[in-house]
């Protein structure tokens, strides 16, 4: 019986001690499990965060080019209209040279007459 008593003894000593042995470790896994859910909490904010961010910039970039479309549109229509207003002014500007043309060859014309009219004035008299 002593060394059932002994055995028994030996093995409440190793329990106890397995226990003692134990009990840090589980604080230290303890410890490990709250420091991984906060770096998930963390990780999982800050993937929230740059979600948010990737979709507003998405937003952001569609509106530019929105817009970048718009003024690509508005500038070939200003092209469009500068050279017709070109063409049309060359075309005003040949009219005007013909008119100035047809002008100064009336002129002409007129002090002719009135020299021709002059003359005969002064030959009448």
């Amino acid at each position: 019986m002593d060394r059932l008593s002994y055995l028994e003894s030996s093995h409440e000593e190793s329990s106890q001690s397995i226990t003692e042995a134990t009990v840090p470790l589980l604080r230290q896994i303890e410890s490990l499990q709250h420091s991984l859910v906060a770096s998930r909490e963390k990780s999982d904010r800050t993937e929230r965060n740059m979600v948010e961010k990737l979709k507003f910039l998405e937003s952001e970039v569609s509106r530019k080019r929105e817009c970048e479309e718009k003024q690509s549109v508005e500038f070939s229509n200003c092209l469009k209209e500068n050279r017709e207003l070109k063409n049309r002014l060359e075309t005003v500007l040949k009219e005007k040279l013909t008119v100035e043309t047809q002008l100064e060859s009336e002129r002409m014309n007129i002090r002719r007459y009135i020299f021709i009219y002059s003359c005969v004035l002064q030959s009448s008299l």
